[in-house]
């Protein structure tokens, strides 16, 4: 008696870990510090990197004028920004969720921040920040999930304004269990099931 029962927890608790585990997505960082920049350069960001189209950003090390860039590095020497202050992009052809990043101005302190999510062309998300500074990076934790495109903007009292980021931080939807993934779970609860049956019959 006591082995069957054993057996059905054990059964039992490989299932639910199994199920727990399955098509489990790991935020990925993106800190473009993988791109080779001399101090004091910048470099547009190519469209695929990774397999994001960047419209409007550039990666800088140091190069910018202002302490933002300076100040506004989490990790490494690199960091994006949008070149000349104006209105930049990051989209993809799968979904994609965007958990956050760090944001700082690259010059001016109360600078505006918009960010948007789009998902095929409809507007899901936004995000709002007005006290950017240039002396510390500001986190942003935004969870828009399940998008295909965002929009970044940011302005103060001159007019267009240049944001730092880094830390770029996001993941995959988590797809549905595969029919072979199921089957296997549903044969764990089966056949413990089964064992559990066996047992009351004793």
């Amino acid at each position: 008696m006591k082995v069957k029962t054993k057996i059905f927890k054990t059964f039992l608790l490989a299932g639910i870990l199994l199920f727990s585990s399955i098509h489990i997505a790991n935020a990925i960082i993106l800190d473009f510090d993988d791109i080779s920049l001399k101090k004091g350069t910048s470099v547009e960001i190519s469209d695929s990197y990774n397999e994001f189209n960047w419209e409007n950003i550039y990666i800088t090390n140091h190069g910018l004028q202002g302490d933002g860039d300076k100040n506004g590095t989490v990790s490494g020497n690199n960091v994006a920004y949008n070149y000349g202050g104006n209105e930049a992009s990051i989209s993809s052809k799968e979904k994609f969720n965007f958990k956050g990043a760090s944001f700082t101005s690259a010059k001016f302190k109360d600078v505006y921040i918009e960010i948007n999510g789009y998902s095929e062309g409809k507007l899901m998300y936004t995000w709002v920040k007005s006290d950017l500074n240039s002396k510390e990076p500001l986190n942003f934790v935004v969870n828009f999930d399940n998008i295909d495109k965002l929009t970044f903007k940011s302005t103060d009292k001159h007019g267009s304004e240049i944001f730092v980021m880094d830390n770029f931080a996001y993941d995959f939807p988590t797809p549905a269990p595969t029919p072979e993934s199921s089957s296997i779970i549903l044969g764990f609860l089966g056949l413990g099931g089964l064992l559990g049956l066996r047992k009351k019959s004793v």
